[in-house]
């Protein structure tokens, strides 16, 4: 099952079905292998210089993010490795967000282009509790209210992870990832997160800028051929499942328009 922002590619016998069936006849292991969907990019900070601390600003696959921190008391955040002090909450890896005191602090990202889907990995600081925090994530586009949406994490414990989310088609280009409240019930907590993975889909207004530049033109051309000869799932122009003949000419279609 992927996560939020990626598709399913393959197994690592060769098969493209996710759901794959086939005869046992002898012990066997499987990889399953994702990549990101379709105009997805992930922010994972492991590009990020360690021990920096915000405002950081990071570019992947031509998307550019811009790393703030907000908080009357003045708390923010740094990149630290995940298992810095011991703390190794589910799904973190490599570098991450870690808060810089035990004041809490908005963390805000500023993105270069239209988004229609964000979503972050976080773990608030609780030991033992049965319960947790909730978190909130709220788009702006130029400084508009777009949407909200909030978080639990599913399996309380210590540092627990859960994935906190927001979309809205129309698209937004901010997003304020908020300590909302604390667990109702645990005794042993910071009003602190920590972060990782925010992985962002960017709006397809014009489907034919393949690369994401703000323009039409041949270097759009060839990195779709290139990604379409690789049988890459970024190439599913008609976004039906798989990569065809079809996508070709309907990206040819689009091309020959522009925007």
């Amino acid at each position: 099952t992927p996560d939020h922002g990626f598709v399913f590619d393959s197994w690592s016998d060769g098969s493209t079905n996710a759901t794959h069936y086939f005869t046992v006849t002898s012990d066997v292991q499987l990889t399953a292998f994702f990549m990101s969907a379709p105009h997805s990019v992930t922010f994972d900070f492991d590009n990020a210089p360690p021990y920096t601390t915000l405002p950081l600003s990071l570019s992947v696959n031509g998307l550019s993010a811009q790393f703030t921190a907000y908080a009357v008391s003045g708390g923010t955040y740094a990149i630290w490795p995940y298992d810095t002090w011991g703390i190794r909450p589910a799904g973190f890896s490599g570098l991450s967000l870690f808060p810089t005191s035990v004041f809490g602090a908005d963390l805000i990202a500023d993105f270069s282009q239209t988004l229609v889907d964000f979503s972050i990995l976080y773990s608030p600081q609780e030991l033992g509790c049965d319960d947790s925090a909730t978190m909130r994530a709220t788009a702006y586009m130029n400084g508009v209210f777009v949407a909200t949406n909030t978080a639990t994490c599913p399996i309380p414990g210590s540092y627990p992870s859960g994935t906190l989310s927001v979309a809205a088609p129309s698209g937004f280009n901010r997003v304020v990832v908020h300590y909302d409240s604390r667990p109702p019930t645990c005794q042993d907590y910071g009003v602190i997160f920590f972060a990782d993975n925010v992985t962002v889909t960017r709006s397809a207004i014009c489907t034919a800028d393949y690369n994401f530049d703000g323009m039409v033109d041949f270097f759009d051309y060839l990195d779709f051929v290139d990604a379409f000869s690789s049988n890459l799932l970024s190439a599913d122009f008609n976004a039906d499942g798989i990569v065809d003949f079809f996508d070709y000419l309907d990206f040819v279609d689009a091309f020959s328009i522009g925007c």
